[in-house]
């Protein structure tokens, strides 16, 4: 049973470009709990609005089902999709949103860099000049 989405998502206009939150845990790719009668493509459109203000545009594709680690026959989603450019619009869960390289996101990112290297690499996201990991 699929409990999260989460994706990689870049503007129309700038798709070498993704979007990212930052909460108390530090930068990450937007995303969060599915709530009861949603589909996860739902919950990962809902998400990205409350966290960055920007609309999730048809045609996003899954990438990936993660399994949990914690709590047995979960799983998260994962998408890669495109959204409106938009102004972020700062939410109550997030400190900040902005726009980052995929190298950099590599970078920057809080979690295990090698899942995240190895989610960019199946969404087709190149990642040139990351300096965290070598290709």
């Amino acid at each position: 049973m699929i409990t999260a989405s989460v994706g990689f998502v870049s503007p129309q206009d700038q798709p070498d470009m993704f979007v990212a939150i930052k909460n108390k845990r530090g930068w990450d790719i937007p995303g969060g709990h599915v709530e009861p009668g949603e589909t996860p493509l739902q919950a990962f459109e809902r998400e990205l609005l409350e966290e960055s203000g920007c609309q999730l545009l048809e045609g996003a594709s899954p990438i990936a089902v993660l399994q949990s680690n914690s709590s047995s026959g979960t799983g998260i989603a994962v998408y890669r999709g495109m959204c409106t450019q938009g102004t972020f619009t700062q939410q109550f869960e997030t400190d900040a949103t902005r726009l980052f390289p995929s190298a950099e996101l590599l970078d920057v990112y809080f979690g295990d860099k090698a899942m995240l290297q190895e989610l960019m690499a199946r969404a087709g996201i190149a990642q040139r000049g990351a300096s965290s990991l070598s290709m």
